[in-house]
């Protein structure tokens, strides 16, 4: 029984102990919770300003894009278009200056009486093939099926001509996703830009941005009720410029390290619809369809949508950061203080157990010597 006997002054030695030990550990513990939740909320401080350079980014691109329609304005002089000598020479300088524009057209206005007029000029403008054209379903070009009483808008200058050359004479009407665009940019004389649409004069699947600019035959100011019916009747036609989104979101954001991916929607489309592209950061390309299951995947961390200025259209890019940039570890103080704290503890621990042990050692002697003194003073007593 002397053997597993622990006298009281042990047992409170080993409670006050264990005290320091727990108290120190849980502060330790409580410190790294903390300083860990404020790396977090860091992280996502940081990825909003992320995000946030990255949309001022593609907004700044996009507002280049869009302006570069006004290089065209040469074209047209006193509410009358040019020649293909002229429309070339504007066109040039537009592709020239921004590389996110593939091609760049003129559109006239064809009412019916008109048609026949223009297909027997297209020959003498040097327009070898010329015919009127509308796509299928499945994007290809085939003949037109021309009523009677149907406007047209076909493409009639286009630039660069070697890569344009087959699509002179598209009627952009028989695109339905562009019928609501045309109609605006008509209606309120201001540029408009569509959705992105898959467009012909790129087999690999790529889509466009057309950004529209109506041209009247004489200037008409106001937004009274009846100017829109006024735009309408004195068209002449459309100046386009075609922005290859993927080149635009590539070169816009080519700066930026990987790490953060960049989802550009339509906000206004149906939830299926809304993905347009996906830039991914790792590859620095960009895909017409969601993100894979692979390392590029996103992360948990959603941020909240950025809304673009863009005239016509709703759109927003939304970053999301990869699973690789979400997996990076946090700052090393949160460790450095939890293993500071339990070291201090495990410190504090010995020094107390060593004082306490001296005192106990201390008063062990004073009670021997005291027992000592006792049995001398017996001694002397007896004698």
């Amino acid at each position: 029984m002397s053997n597993v006997f622990c006298p009281p002054s042990n047992r409170r030695r080993l409670a006050l102990l264990a005290l320091i030990a727990v108290a120190g550990t849980c502060l330790s513990l409580l410190a790294y919770g903390v300083l860990h939740s404020k790396d977090e909320n860091l992280l996502g401080t940081r990825l909003d300003i992320e995000a946030e350079r990255r949309a001022k980014a593609i907004a700044s691109r996009f507002r280049s894009n869009a302006s570069s329609i006004w290089g065209l304005s040469g074209f047209v002089r006193r509410g009358q278009p040019g020649s293909p000598d002229e429309f070339q020479e504007a066109a040039e300088r537009v592709l020239k200056s921004n590389t996110d524009i593939r091609a760049v057209y003129w559109i006239p206005h064809l009412t019916p009486d008109k048609r026949s007029v223009y297909e027997q000029a297209a020959a003498g403008l040097g327009l070898t093939g010329f015919q009127f054209r509308e796509l299928s379903a499945e994007y290809q070009l085939r003949p037109a099926t021309v009523t009677d009483d149907r406007e047209l808008l076909p493409i009639y200058f286009a630039a660069p001509p070697d890569r344009q050359q087959a699509l002179l004479g598209l009627d952009i009407l028989s695109q339905p996703t562009l019928r609501k665009t045309i109609a605006e940019a008509i209606g309120s004389g201001r540029t408009t830009m569509s959705t992105a649409v898959a467009w012909p004069d790129d087999p690999q699947g790529s889509k466009v941005i057309l950004n529209l600019r109506a041209v009247y035959s004489e200037a008409i100011a106001g937004d009274d009720p009846q100017a829109p019916e006024v735009r309408r009747n004195k068209l002449l036609g459309l100046l386009a410029v075609s922005i290859c989104i993927d080149t635009l979101l590539a070169e816009s954001l080519s700066d930026f390290g990987p790490g953060i991916d960049v989802q550009f929607c339509d906000t206004t489309a149906s939830p299926q619809d809304q993905l347009l592209c996906v830039y991914r950061s790792q590859t620095k390309d960009v895909a017409f369809s969601a993100p894979g299951g692979t390392g590029s995947a996103a992360a948990p961390v959603v941020l909240q949508p950025i809304t673009l200025d863009v005239p016509g259209q709703h759109w927003a890019i939304s970053c999301q950061p990869t699973a690789d940039y979400s997996a990076k570890p946090s700052g090393l103080l949160p460790l450095v203080s939890l293993g500071f704290g339990l070291v201090l503890t495990a410190v504090l621990t010995t020094y107390a157990n060593t004082l306490l042990s001296r005192t106990e050692k201390v008063q062990q002697l004073v009670i021997r010597r005291t027992s000592e003194l006792d049995y001398e003073r017996f001694l002397l007593e007896t004698l």
